[in-house]
């Protein structure tokens, strides 16, 4: 993870542990990172609702929550991250699982490859020359 969401989960820690010391008698400890004000799981319904109440507020369109995970992988692929990488933060079995569900993040890489194949081997003179007839068996 990277340094910022690490800073993101120290802080949700200590709302967790606000949390807690609030609900006093009240709190179930169940070690989550995301509970309840009463530290049970919240419901895939609040998720859900929580959700789409952000994406509304920043003028986004709606999406799964399962989107995210889908967004992630193809920046992370656009952005030339290794296909192994990925596949391994994913949990994907191997990176043709990963390769062939983000394949259209693969094409986007392969024109990049192009450009740059293009910009690396113009630059080079080349002389050609005609073909030589073709000589007769001996």
């Amino acid at each position: 993870m990277g340094e910022t969401t690490l800073n993101e989960l120290r802080e949700q820690k200590k709302r967790v542990e606000d949390d807690r010391v609030n609900a006093s008698n009240h709190w179930k400890e169940n070690d989550l990172i995301f509970p309840s004000n009463k530290g049970t799981p919240f419901s895939l319904k609040y998720l859900r609702d929580d959700f789409t109440r952000v994406l509304k507020a920043a003028n986004l369109p709606k999406i799964r929550f399962h989107d995210l995970r889908h967004t992630a992988a193809s920046l992370m692929l656009n952005n030339g991250v290794f296909a192994l990488v990925v596949s391994k933060i994913l949990g994907h079995a191997n990176p043709s699982v990963t390769l062939s569900i983000y394949a259209h993040a693969t094409l986007d890489m392969q024109s990049q490859a192009v450009i740059v194949m293009d910009e690396i081997v113009t630059p080079i003179q080349i002389q050609l020359h005609p073909i030589a007839p073709e000589l007769p068996p001996r």
